[in-house]
């Protein structure tokens, strides 16, 4: 008798531990992932010498310009950006101000998005700061192919030229961060 409750006792058991550990699996789940992965790309690395901010004949040279190609929407992947934050950081040892004009254009050099104009303050080391991009309220980026980086020298309050004597460099560097979502 003792042999048969613990036979009984032992498939109930078995039993109670199989109906347990049996859960149906939705495969629909897969249906509902969303994953948000986040990129980072250098956009614009500048450095100025002194002695490029005058000429042989004393005259500053006030406007730096360079266009480069940016295909980074080109690809599918990047098709899908919710948003892109820019992050720039400035060293300006000289005591003067610049600007910079950040813009993205398409083939065609038509402007798809432009940056409002940032100014550098004078004599700064590792000057930062950002822009926020949301793609859906200007998705005309998503046609870029080239950034323009236009810097400008502003005057001195007092007419002084850069001294080319002293060794200072302008930096400017900047990276997109991108935030994607794929379903």
């Amino acid at each position: 008798m003792f042999m048969m409750k613990k036979h009984i006792f032992l498939l109930v058991i078995s039993i109670i531990i199989q109906i347990s550990c049996v859960k149906d699996i939705d495969f629909n789940q897969v249906e509902d992932l969303e994953l948000t992965p986040t990129l980072v790309a250098a956009l614009v690395n500048t450095k100025i010498k002194q002695t490029s901010m005058v000429n042989s004949s004393g005259v500053e040279q006030t406007v730096f310009k360079d266009v480069s190609r940016f295909d980074v929407f080109s690809t599918s992947t990047f098709k899908k950006v919710q948003k892109m934050v820019v992050n720039f950081e400035v060293t300006n040892p000289f005591n003067r101000r610049f600007t910079l004009l950040l813009t993205f254009l398409d083939d065609n050099s038509v402007i798809t998005y432009q940056f409002p104009l940032l100014t550098a303050p004078e004599n700064v080391v590792n000057h930062k700061f950002s822009h926020e991009i949301i793609i859906a309220n200007s998705p005309s980026i998503l046609n870029s192919k080239n950034l323009d980086a236009t810097i400008r020298l502003l005057p001195s309050s007092d007419g002084s030229i850069i001294n080319i004597n002293e060794d200072k460099t302008f930096k400017f560097t900047s990276s997109g961060t991108f935030f994607l979502k794929i379903n």
